[in-house]
């Protein structure tokens, strides 16, 4: 093997090399968006449940069950308020987790 031969495997070994790690760091920052758009479906639908019970504490007032209206509705609020905080709490732990890791990914881009 000649020295322009070997030169050439390694240009094409350090091609394959970098190739790899650029999809590695893509491949990184996509799963990071995808989480942030799980945690966001994740924090819609367990604020909505407890909105559905408010819904179904008007429906009660409507057709006069005032007790079991306010409670259902009081009970909802709450539960809306409780979910939606841990939900918010969640978010801003990935978002932070993200960040954290894009700035690992950048700091550490060049091979």
């Amino acid at each position: 093997m000649t020295t322009e031969e070997a030169r050439q495997k390694i240009d094409e070994c350090e091609k394959k090399i970098t190739s790899a790690h650029s999809t590695l760091c893509d491949s990184a920052r996509g799963m990071g968006s995808s989480a942030l758009q799980a945690i966001e479906a994740e924090k819609t639908k367990k604020t909505l449940m407890p909105l559905i019970a408010c819904a179904i504490g008007f429906i009660f007032m409507l057709i006069g069950h005032p007790v079991f209206g306010v409670l259902f509705i009081i009970g909802g609020l709450v539960a809306s308020y409780n979910a939606r905080s841990k939900a918010k709490a969640a978010k801003e732990q990935v978002e932070t987790a993200i960040r954290m890791m894009n700035s690992v990914i950048d700091k550490n881009s060049n091979i």
